[in-house]
């Protein structure tokens, strides 16, 4: 059982592989991320939309609050934000 386990999971590896997909099984660590968390679209957007709410500018902040949903939906569908 364990090693039908096994060649299943190498089997799906396989396929991920071919299609591009990234998955936990993965051996190799993955370097896509930033050494910097605070550099990644999203914490820069959601700096951008507290910068804009303290400064108390509503067009500033409704412009910021809509660029942070627009990165939030881009992570959640793997698409990336273009701004």
């Amino acid at each position: 059982m364990a090693q039908e386990n096994d060649e299943l999971a190498q089997e799906l590896k396989g396929l991920l592989g071919q299609t591009g997909l990234k998955s936990a099984l993965d051996d190799e660590p993955q370097d896509d991320a930033p050494d910097n968390p605070l550099e990644t679209d999203f914490f820069k957007a959601m700096n951008a939309f507290r910068a804009a709410r303290t400064s108390g500018d509503r067009e500033a902040m409704e412009a910021a609050e809509r660029h942070l949903q627009e990165v939030v939906r881009g992570e959640l569908t793997g698409e990336a934000c273009t701004e």
